[in-house]
Order: C-alpha cells, then structure tokens, then sequence
C-alpha cells in the first residue's frame, strides 16, 4: 500500500536493467477496439481532493434537475506485481519485466460504470468491462508491449493480489490518458472507492446545469474545476500518465513509508541529473535529463528579461527542487504518484507559492516557462503556484481564460453544442484568432526557432468527424 519524499537522492547507484533516459522503449501493439475518441459531449466536475459521498449525489442531483445524469469516476493509481502472458509467462519486456521483490509498476487507472461507457465508449469496450476485464491505452500498450490476453496483478488496499485480463488496447482518450480503465465493480473488489469527478451527459442545455451547479457550493475555480469537451485547450493542463511515462520513461517503486516512495535504481541511475546547478540563475536540484535543457532556457529568459530576483533563489534549493519520490499530497490509499517523482516538476518559491495558497507569483515568469514547455500548478483545482510541470510543447500563445496569470493570446470561442446521447458527427464553431510571435522549444537551451506573423481571421467552420471503429497494428 502506497502511503506518501525521496528514501535516497544518492547518485552512486548501480543500474540493473537498463532504461533510456528519453523514455522508456515502445512496442509494437495488436489490433485496437472502439472508437478514435469519445463517442458523445461531456461536462465534469472534479476535485483533486476526491468528493463525499454527499457531494458526489448533490451534483448529481443538479444534473437530474437540468436534464443530464452524472456518474461518478475514480482515478486509482494500481500497483502491478506481475504480467504474464496467457500461456503464463511472465512479461521479459518494459518496467514490469523486473517486478518483484515488493516492487511494483504505478497504472494510473480510470473506474467507470458500464453504462456511462457503452454511451461514451461504445458497446465494445463496454463489454470488455461488464466481463471483468480491463482496457488498456495504445501508449501504455506501447510501454510495456501489452497484448489482449495478458493478465496484470495488481493489489487491492491492502496489498491482496487481484488478476485482471487486458480485454481490450484502446484509444487514450478512454483511459483518460492514463493506462487502465476498468469498471467500478472490479474498482469496489480492491476497495478503491474514493470518486475524484463526475461526469455529467444527456440532453438538457449546458448553461443551464451551470448555472445551477454556481447557484450551489460548487464554485468553479476554488476547490472545485468545471471542464467540458468543447474546451479550448488550457496551457496549465499536464500531460496524462502514460504520456508522461513515454516522455521521462517508466519506473517500478516500493512504500518507503510516511508517503516516500523508492524509485527504482536502474530508472534513476540513467534519468536524474544530480546536483546540477543552472546558469544566469543558480538553482541547484536532481532533475530529469530531459527537462536540463528546457528549465535553463527558461531560467536564461527569465533573467535577461531582468527578472531574477523574481526568483527565490535560496527558498529554492533549501525546500523546492525537481526530484522527489512520493505521491501526491493530495492522495488517499490509491494516490496518483507525483510528478516529481519523475524529476519532471520544479518546485520555486515555495514559501509564498505554496499548495492551497493564492499564487503571488509574477506572470511574465509564469508565461516564460510555459513558452519552454511547462504546465504552470497556479490555476490547478488546488492551486500549487511554485509548481512547473514538464510538458514538453510551448503553450505561452495558447489563448484561455486561467484564472491566475492568463496568457496574452485571444481566447478562441467555441459555440456550445447541443448535447445529445447520440454519436456526434459534426462540431460548429466560431473562431478570432490573432497569432503573436512564437517560439518553438526545443532540448538545446541554446538553439530557440524564432518566427514573427500577425493574422488576424473569424471563421464559423464546420468539421465533419467520422467515428470509425479501428482495427489497425500501430508502432
């Protein structure tokens, strides 16, 4: 059982298996079920705390009261002791080739009801979760060269071994990104009972059910976060698990106690930069090889812009950093594993910036970073203003109304669909965009692409989007 800060920062490790500090390897993957997306529009309210069972049926109350139903969903993170093959052979290839000796592989999983995904997913994912078994994402597929067929065991609570069967490789899109989904019943026999979001379908008018859902304790932005499909991207939005594990590789981990974690020696003997001090401003932190490059040229911007002492350089390196193995401190017994786990994150300014506070950060800091690639925890359900996550694409143009430390792009608009339980087959919108000077981002602090345009365009475009189920081997 996970419980939640790193067991060893020493360098001097022997690496075992070898890993790829860029990643982790990606196989070849069988034939995919269901359709490229979800299947219908969707609104959610989520937490990162988890929600009551009161809350959870006062907003699915509201949802009755203006024509929707929402179902409650629950992100466990599942601990993976083995995987083995149908014949019984135990996997020799990815993180969970090595599983033993108490170790275990995070699978950030996803527990629906089988009714809410025969609506969003379609009768044949939802009949691989009514049968007991388990979908699995095309990227996490990919990681650790899952098959249909291929039995994962995992621990329930406290630590029983539970067999699941991979019934399905699916789109990421239904695994919200993660790894696994399952069905809630599969959730309830490992007693991961914790409901994270709602989501909310049907055919009533949008506005309506968030008006409501105003009208009620669930304010939008405080502790609470309202998505919906037909959003604009948000630059502050991380990266899902199986993403990030493709981009900074897959680790296996074991309970250090008081919510520490081990992470494995073979993963950090080839991923962590130890002690690496920054130039122009001199943070020194363990941080992913991956994101060295992308974290100076931030820090290098940031001070030729005359803005260093925006920067707490000795809160910093006393109490922030980028290495840390725990999970997340908003966790219960199934917690997601923290990103800095990874290296992946830096944490500045902790003393004023810190999780729950209202962020003081200075924007054009904030909006730097996200130029090198980093997902700012400012406007997070809870916010974490001196957290920058790692997401390795630019997002300073992206146009969104964050409630801390908005970007100066134009925020499209996007008319609001008219849901319906049905497949939709076409999305209509209205967009103003204005395209500002962007720079792309790349590894080499040194080496920027630079290019200036200034358009401005208004276009109602209507696209027409084919939900084909695939049968497809992808690489």
């Amino acid at each position: 059982m996970f419980s939640v800060v790193l067991a060893s920062v020493s360098p001097n490790v022997q690496a075992q298996d070898r890993v790829s500090s860029s990643g982790s390897p990606r196989f070849a993957v069988s034939a995919m079920t269901g359709p490229k997306r979800l299947l219908i529009d969707w609104m959610s309210v989520s937490s990162g705390k988890g929600f009551s069972t009161a809350q959870v049926r006062g907003i699915q109350q509201i949802a009755k009261r203006t024509g929707f139903t929402g179902f409650g969903v629950r992100f466990p993170t599942l601990q993976m002791r083995e995987q083995r093959r149908a014949a019984g052979s135990r996997i020799s290839k990815g993180a969970g080739a090595s599983v033993s000796g108490g170790w275990v592989v995070p699978l950030a999983t996803m527990a629906i009801d089988v009714t809410l995904a025969r609506v969003i997913s379609g009768a044949a994912i939802a009949d691989v979760l009514a049968d007991g078994r388990a979908a699995i994402g095309v990227t996490s597929a990919r990681l650790r060269d899952a098959r249909v067929g291929d039995v994962l065991v995992v621990n329930d609570k406290w630590g029983k071994p539970f067999d699941i069967e991979i019934g399905a490789i699916v789109d990421d899109d239904h695994v919200d990104n993660g790894d696994l989904l399952v069905s809630t019943e599969f959730a309830d026999d490992l007693m991961a009972t914790k409901v994270h979001k709602v989501l909310v379908i049907g055919e009533g008018e949008p506005a309506v059910f968030q008006r409501e859902l105003r009208g009620g304790t669930f304010r939008n932005g405080a502790v609470y976060r309202l998505r919906r499909s037909w959003d604009p991207p948000d630059p502050d939005a991380t990266l899902g698990t199986a993403k990030f594990k493709e981009l900074l590789g897959e680790f296996r981990v074991k309970d250090a106690g008081n919510g520490r974690l081990h992470i494995s020696n073979d993963w950090r003997g080839v991923s962590i930069k130890w002690l690496h001090t920054f130039k122009d401003i001199p943070i020194r932190a363990n941080c992913h090889k991956e994101i060295v490059g992308p974290l100076q040229g931030a820090l290098t911007e940031v001070f030729k812009a005359g803005l260093a002492k925006a920067i707490d350089v000795r809160n910093t390196n006393r109490y922030g950093g980028c290495f840390q193995g725990r999970i997340s401190r908003l966790a219960d017994d199934f917690g997601n594993i923290s990103r800095h786990s990874w290296g992946g994150a830096l944490d500045i300014n902790t003393s004023t910036n810190g999780q729950g506070m209202r962020p003081t950060l200075n924007c054009q800091v904030v909006r730097i970073f996200r130029k090198w690639g980093f997902a700012w925890g400012g406007n997070f359900a809870v916010a974490d203003g001196m957290h920058f996550e790692f997401v390795g694409e630019p997002r300073h143009d992206w146009g969104f109304n964050s409630q801390f430390c908005p970007n100066e792009a134009p925020v499209p608009t996007t008319s609001i669909p008219r849901m319906r339980l049905t497949p939709r087959t076409t999305l209509e919108s209205t967009t103003t965009t204005t395209a500002p000077a962007t720079t792309s981002v790349i590894s080499d602090a040194a080496s920027t692409t630079t290019s200036t345009a200034t358009t401005t365009s208004t276009s109602v475009a209507t696209t027409v989007t084919t939900l084909p189920y695939v049968s497809t081997s992808t690489t």
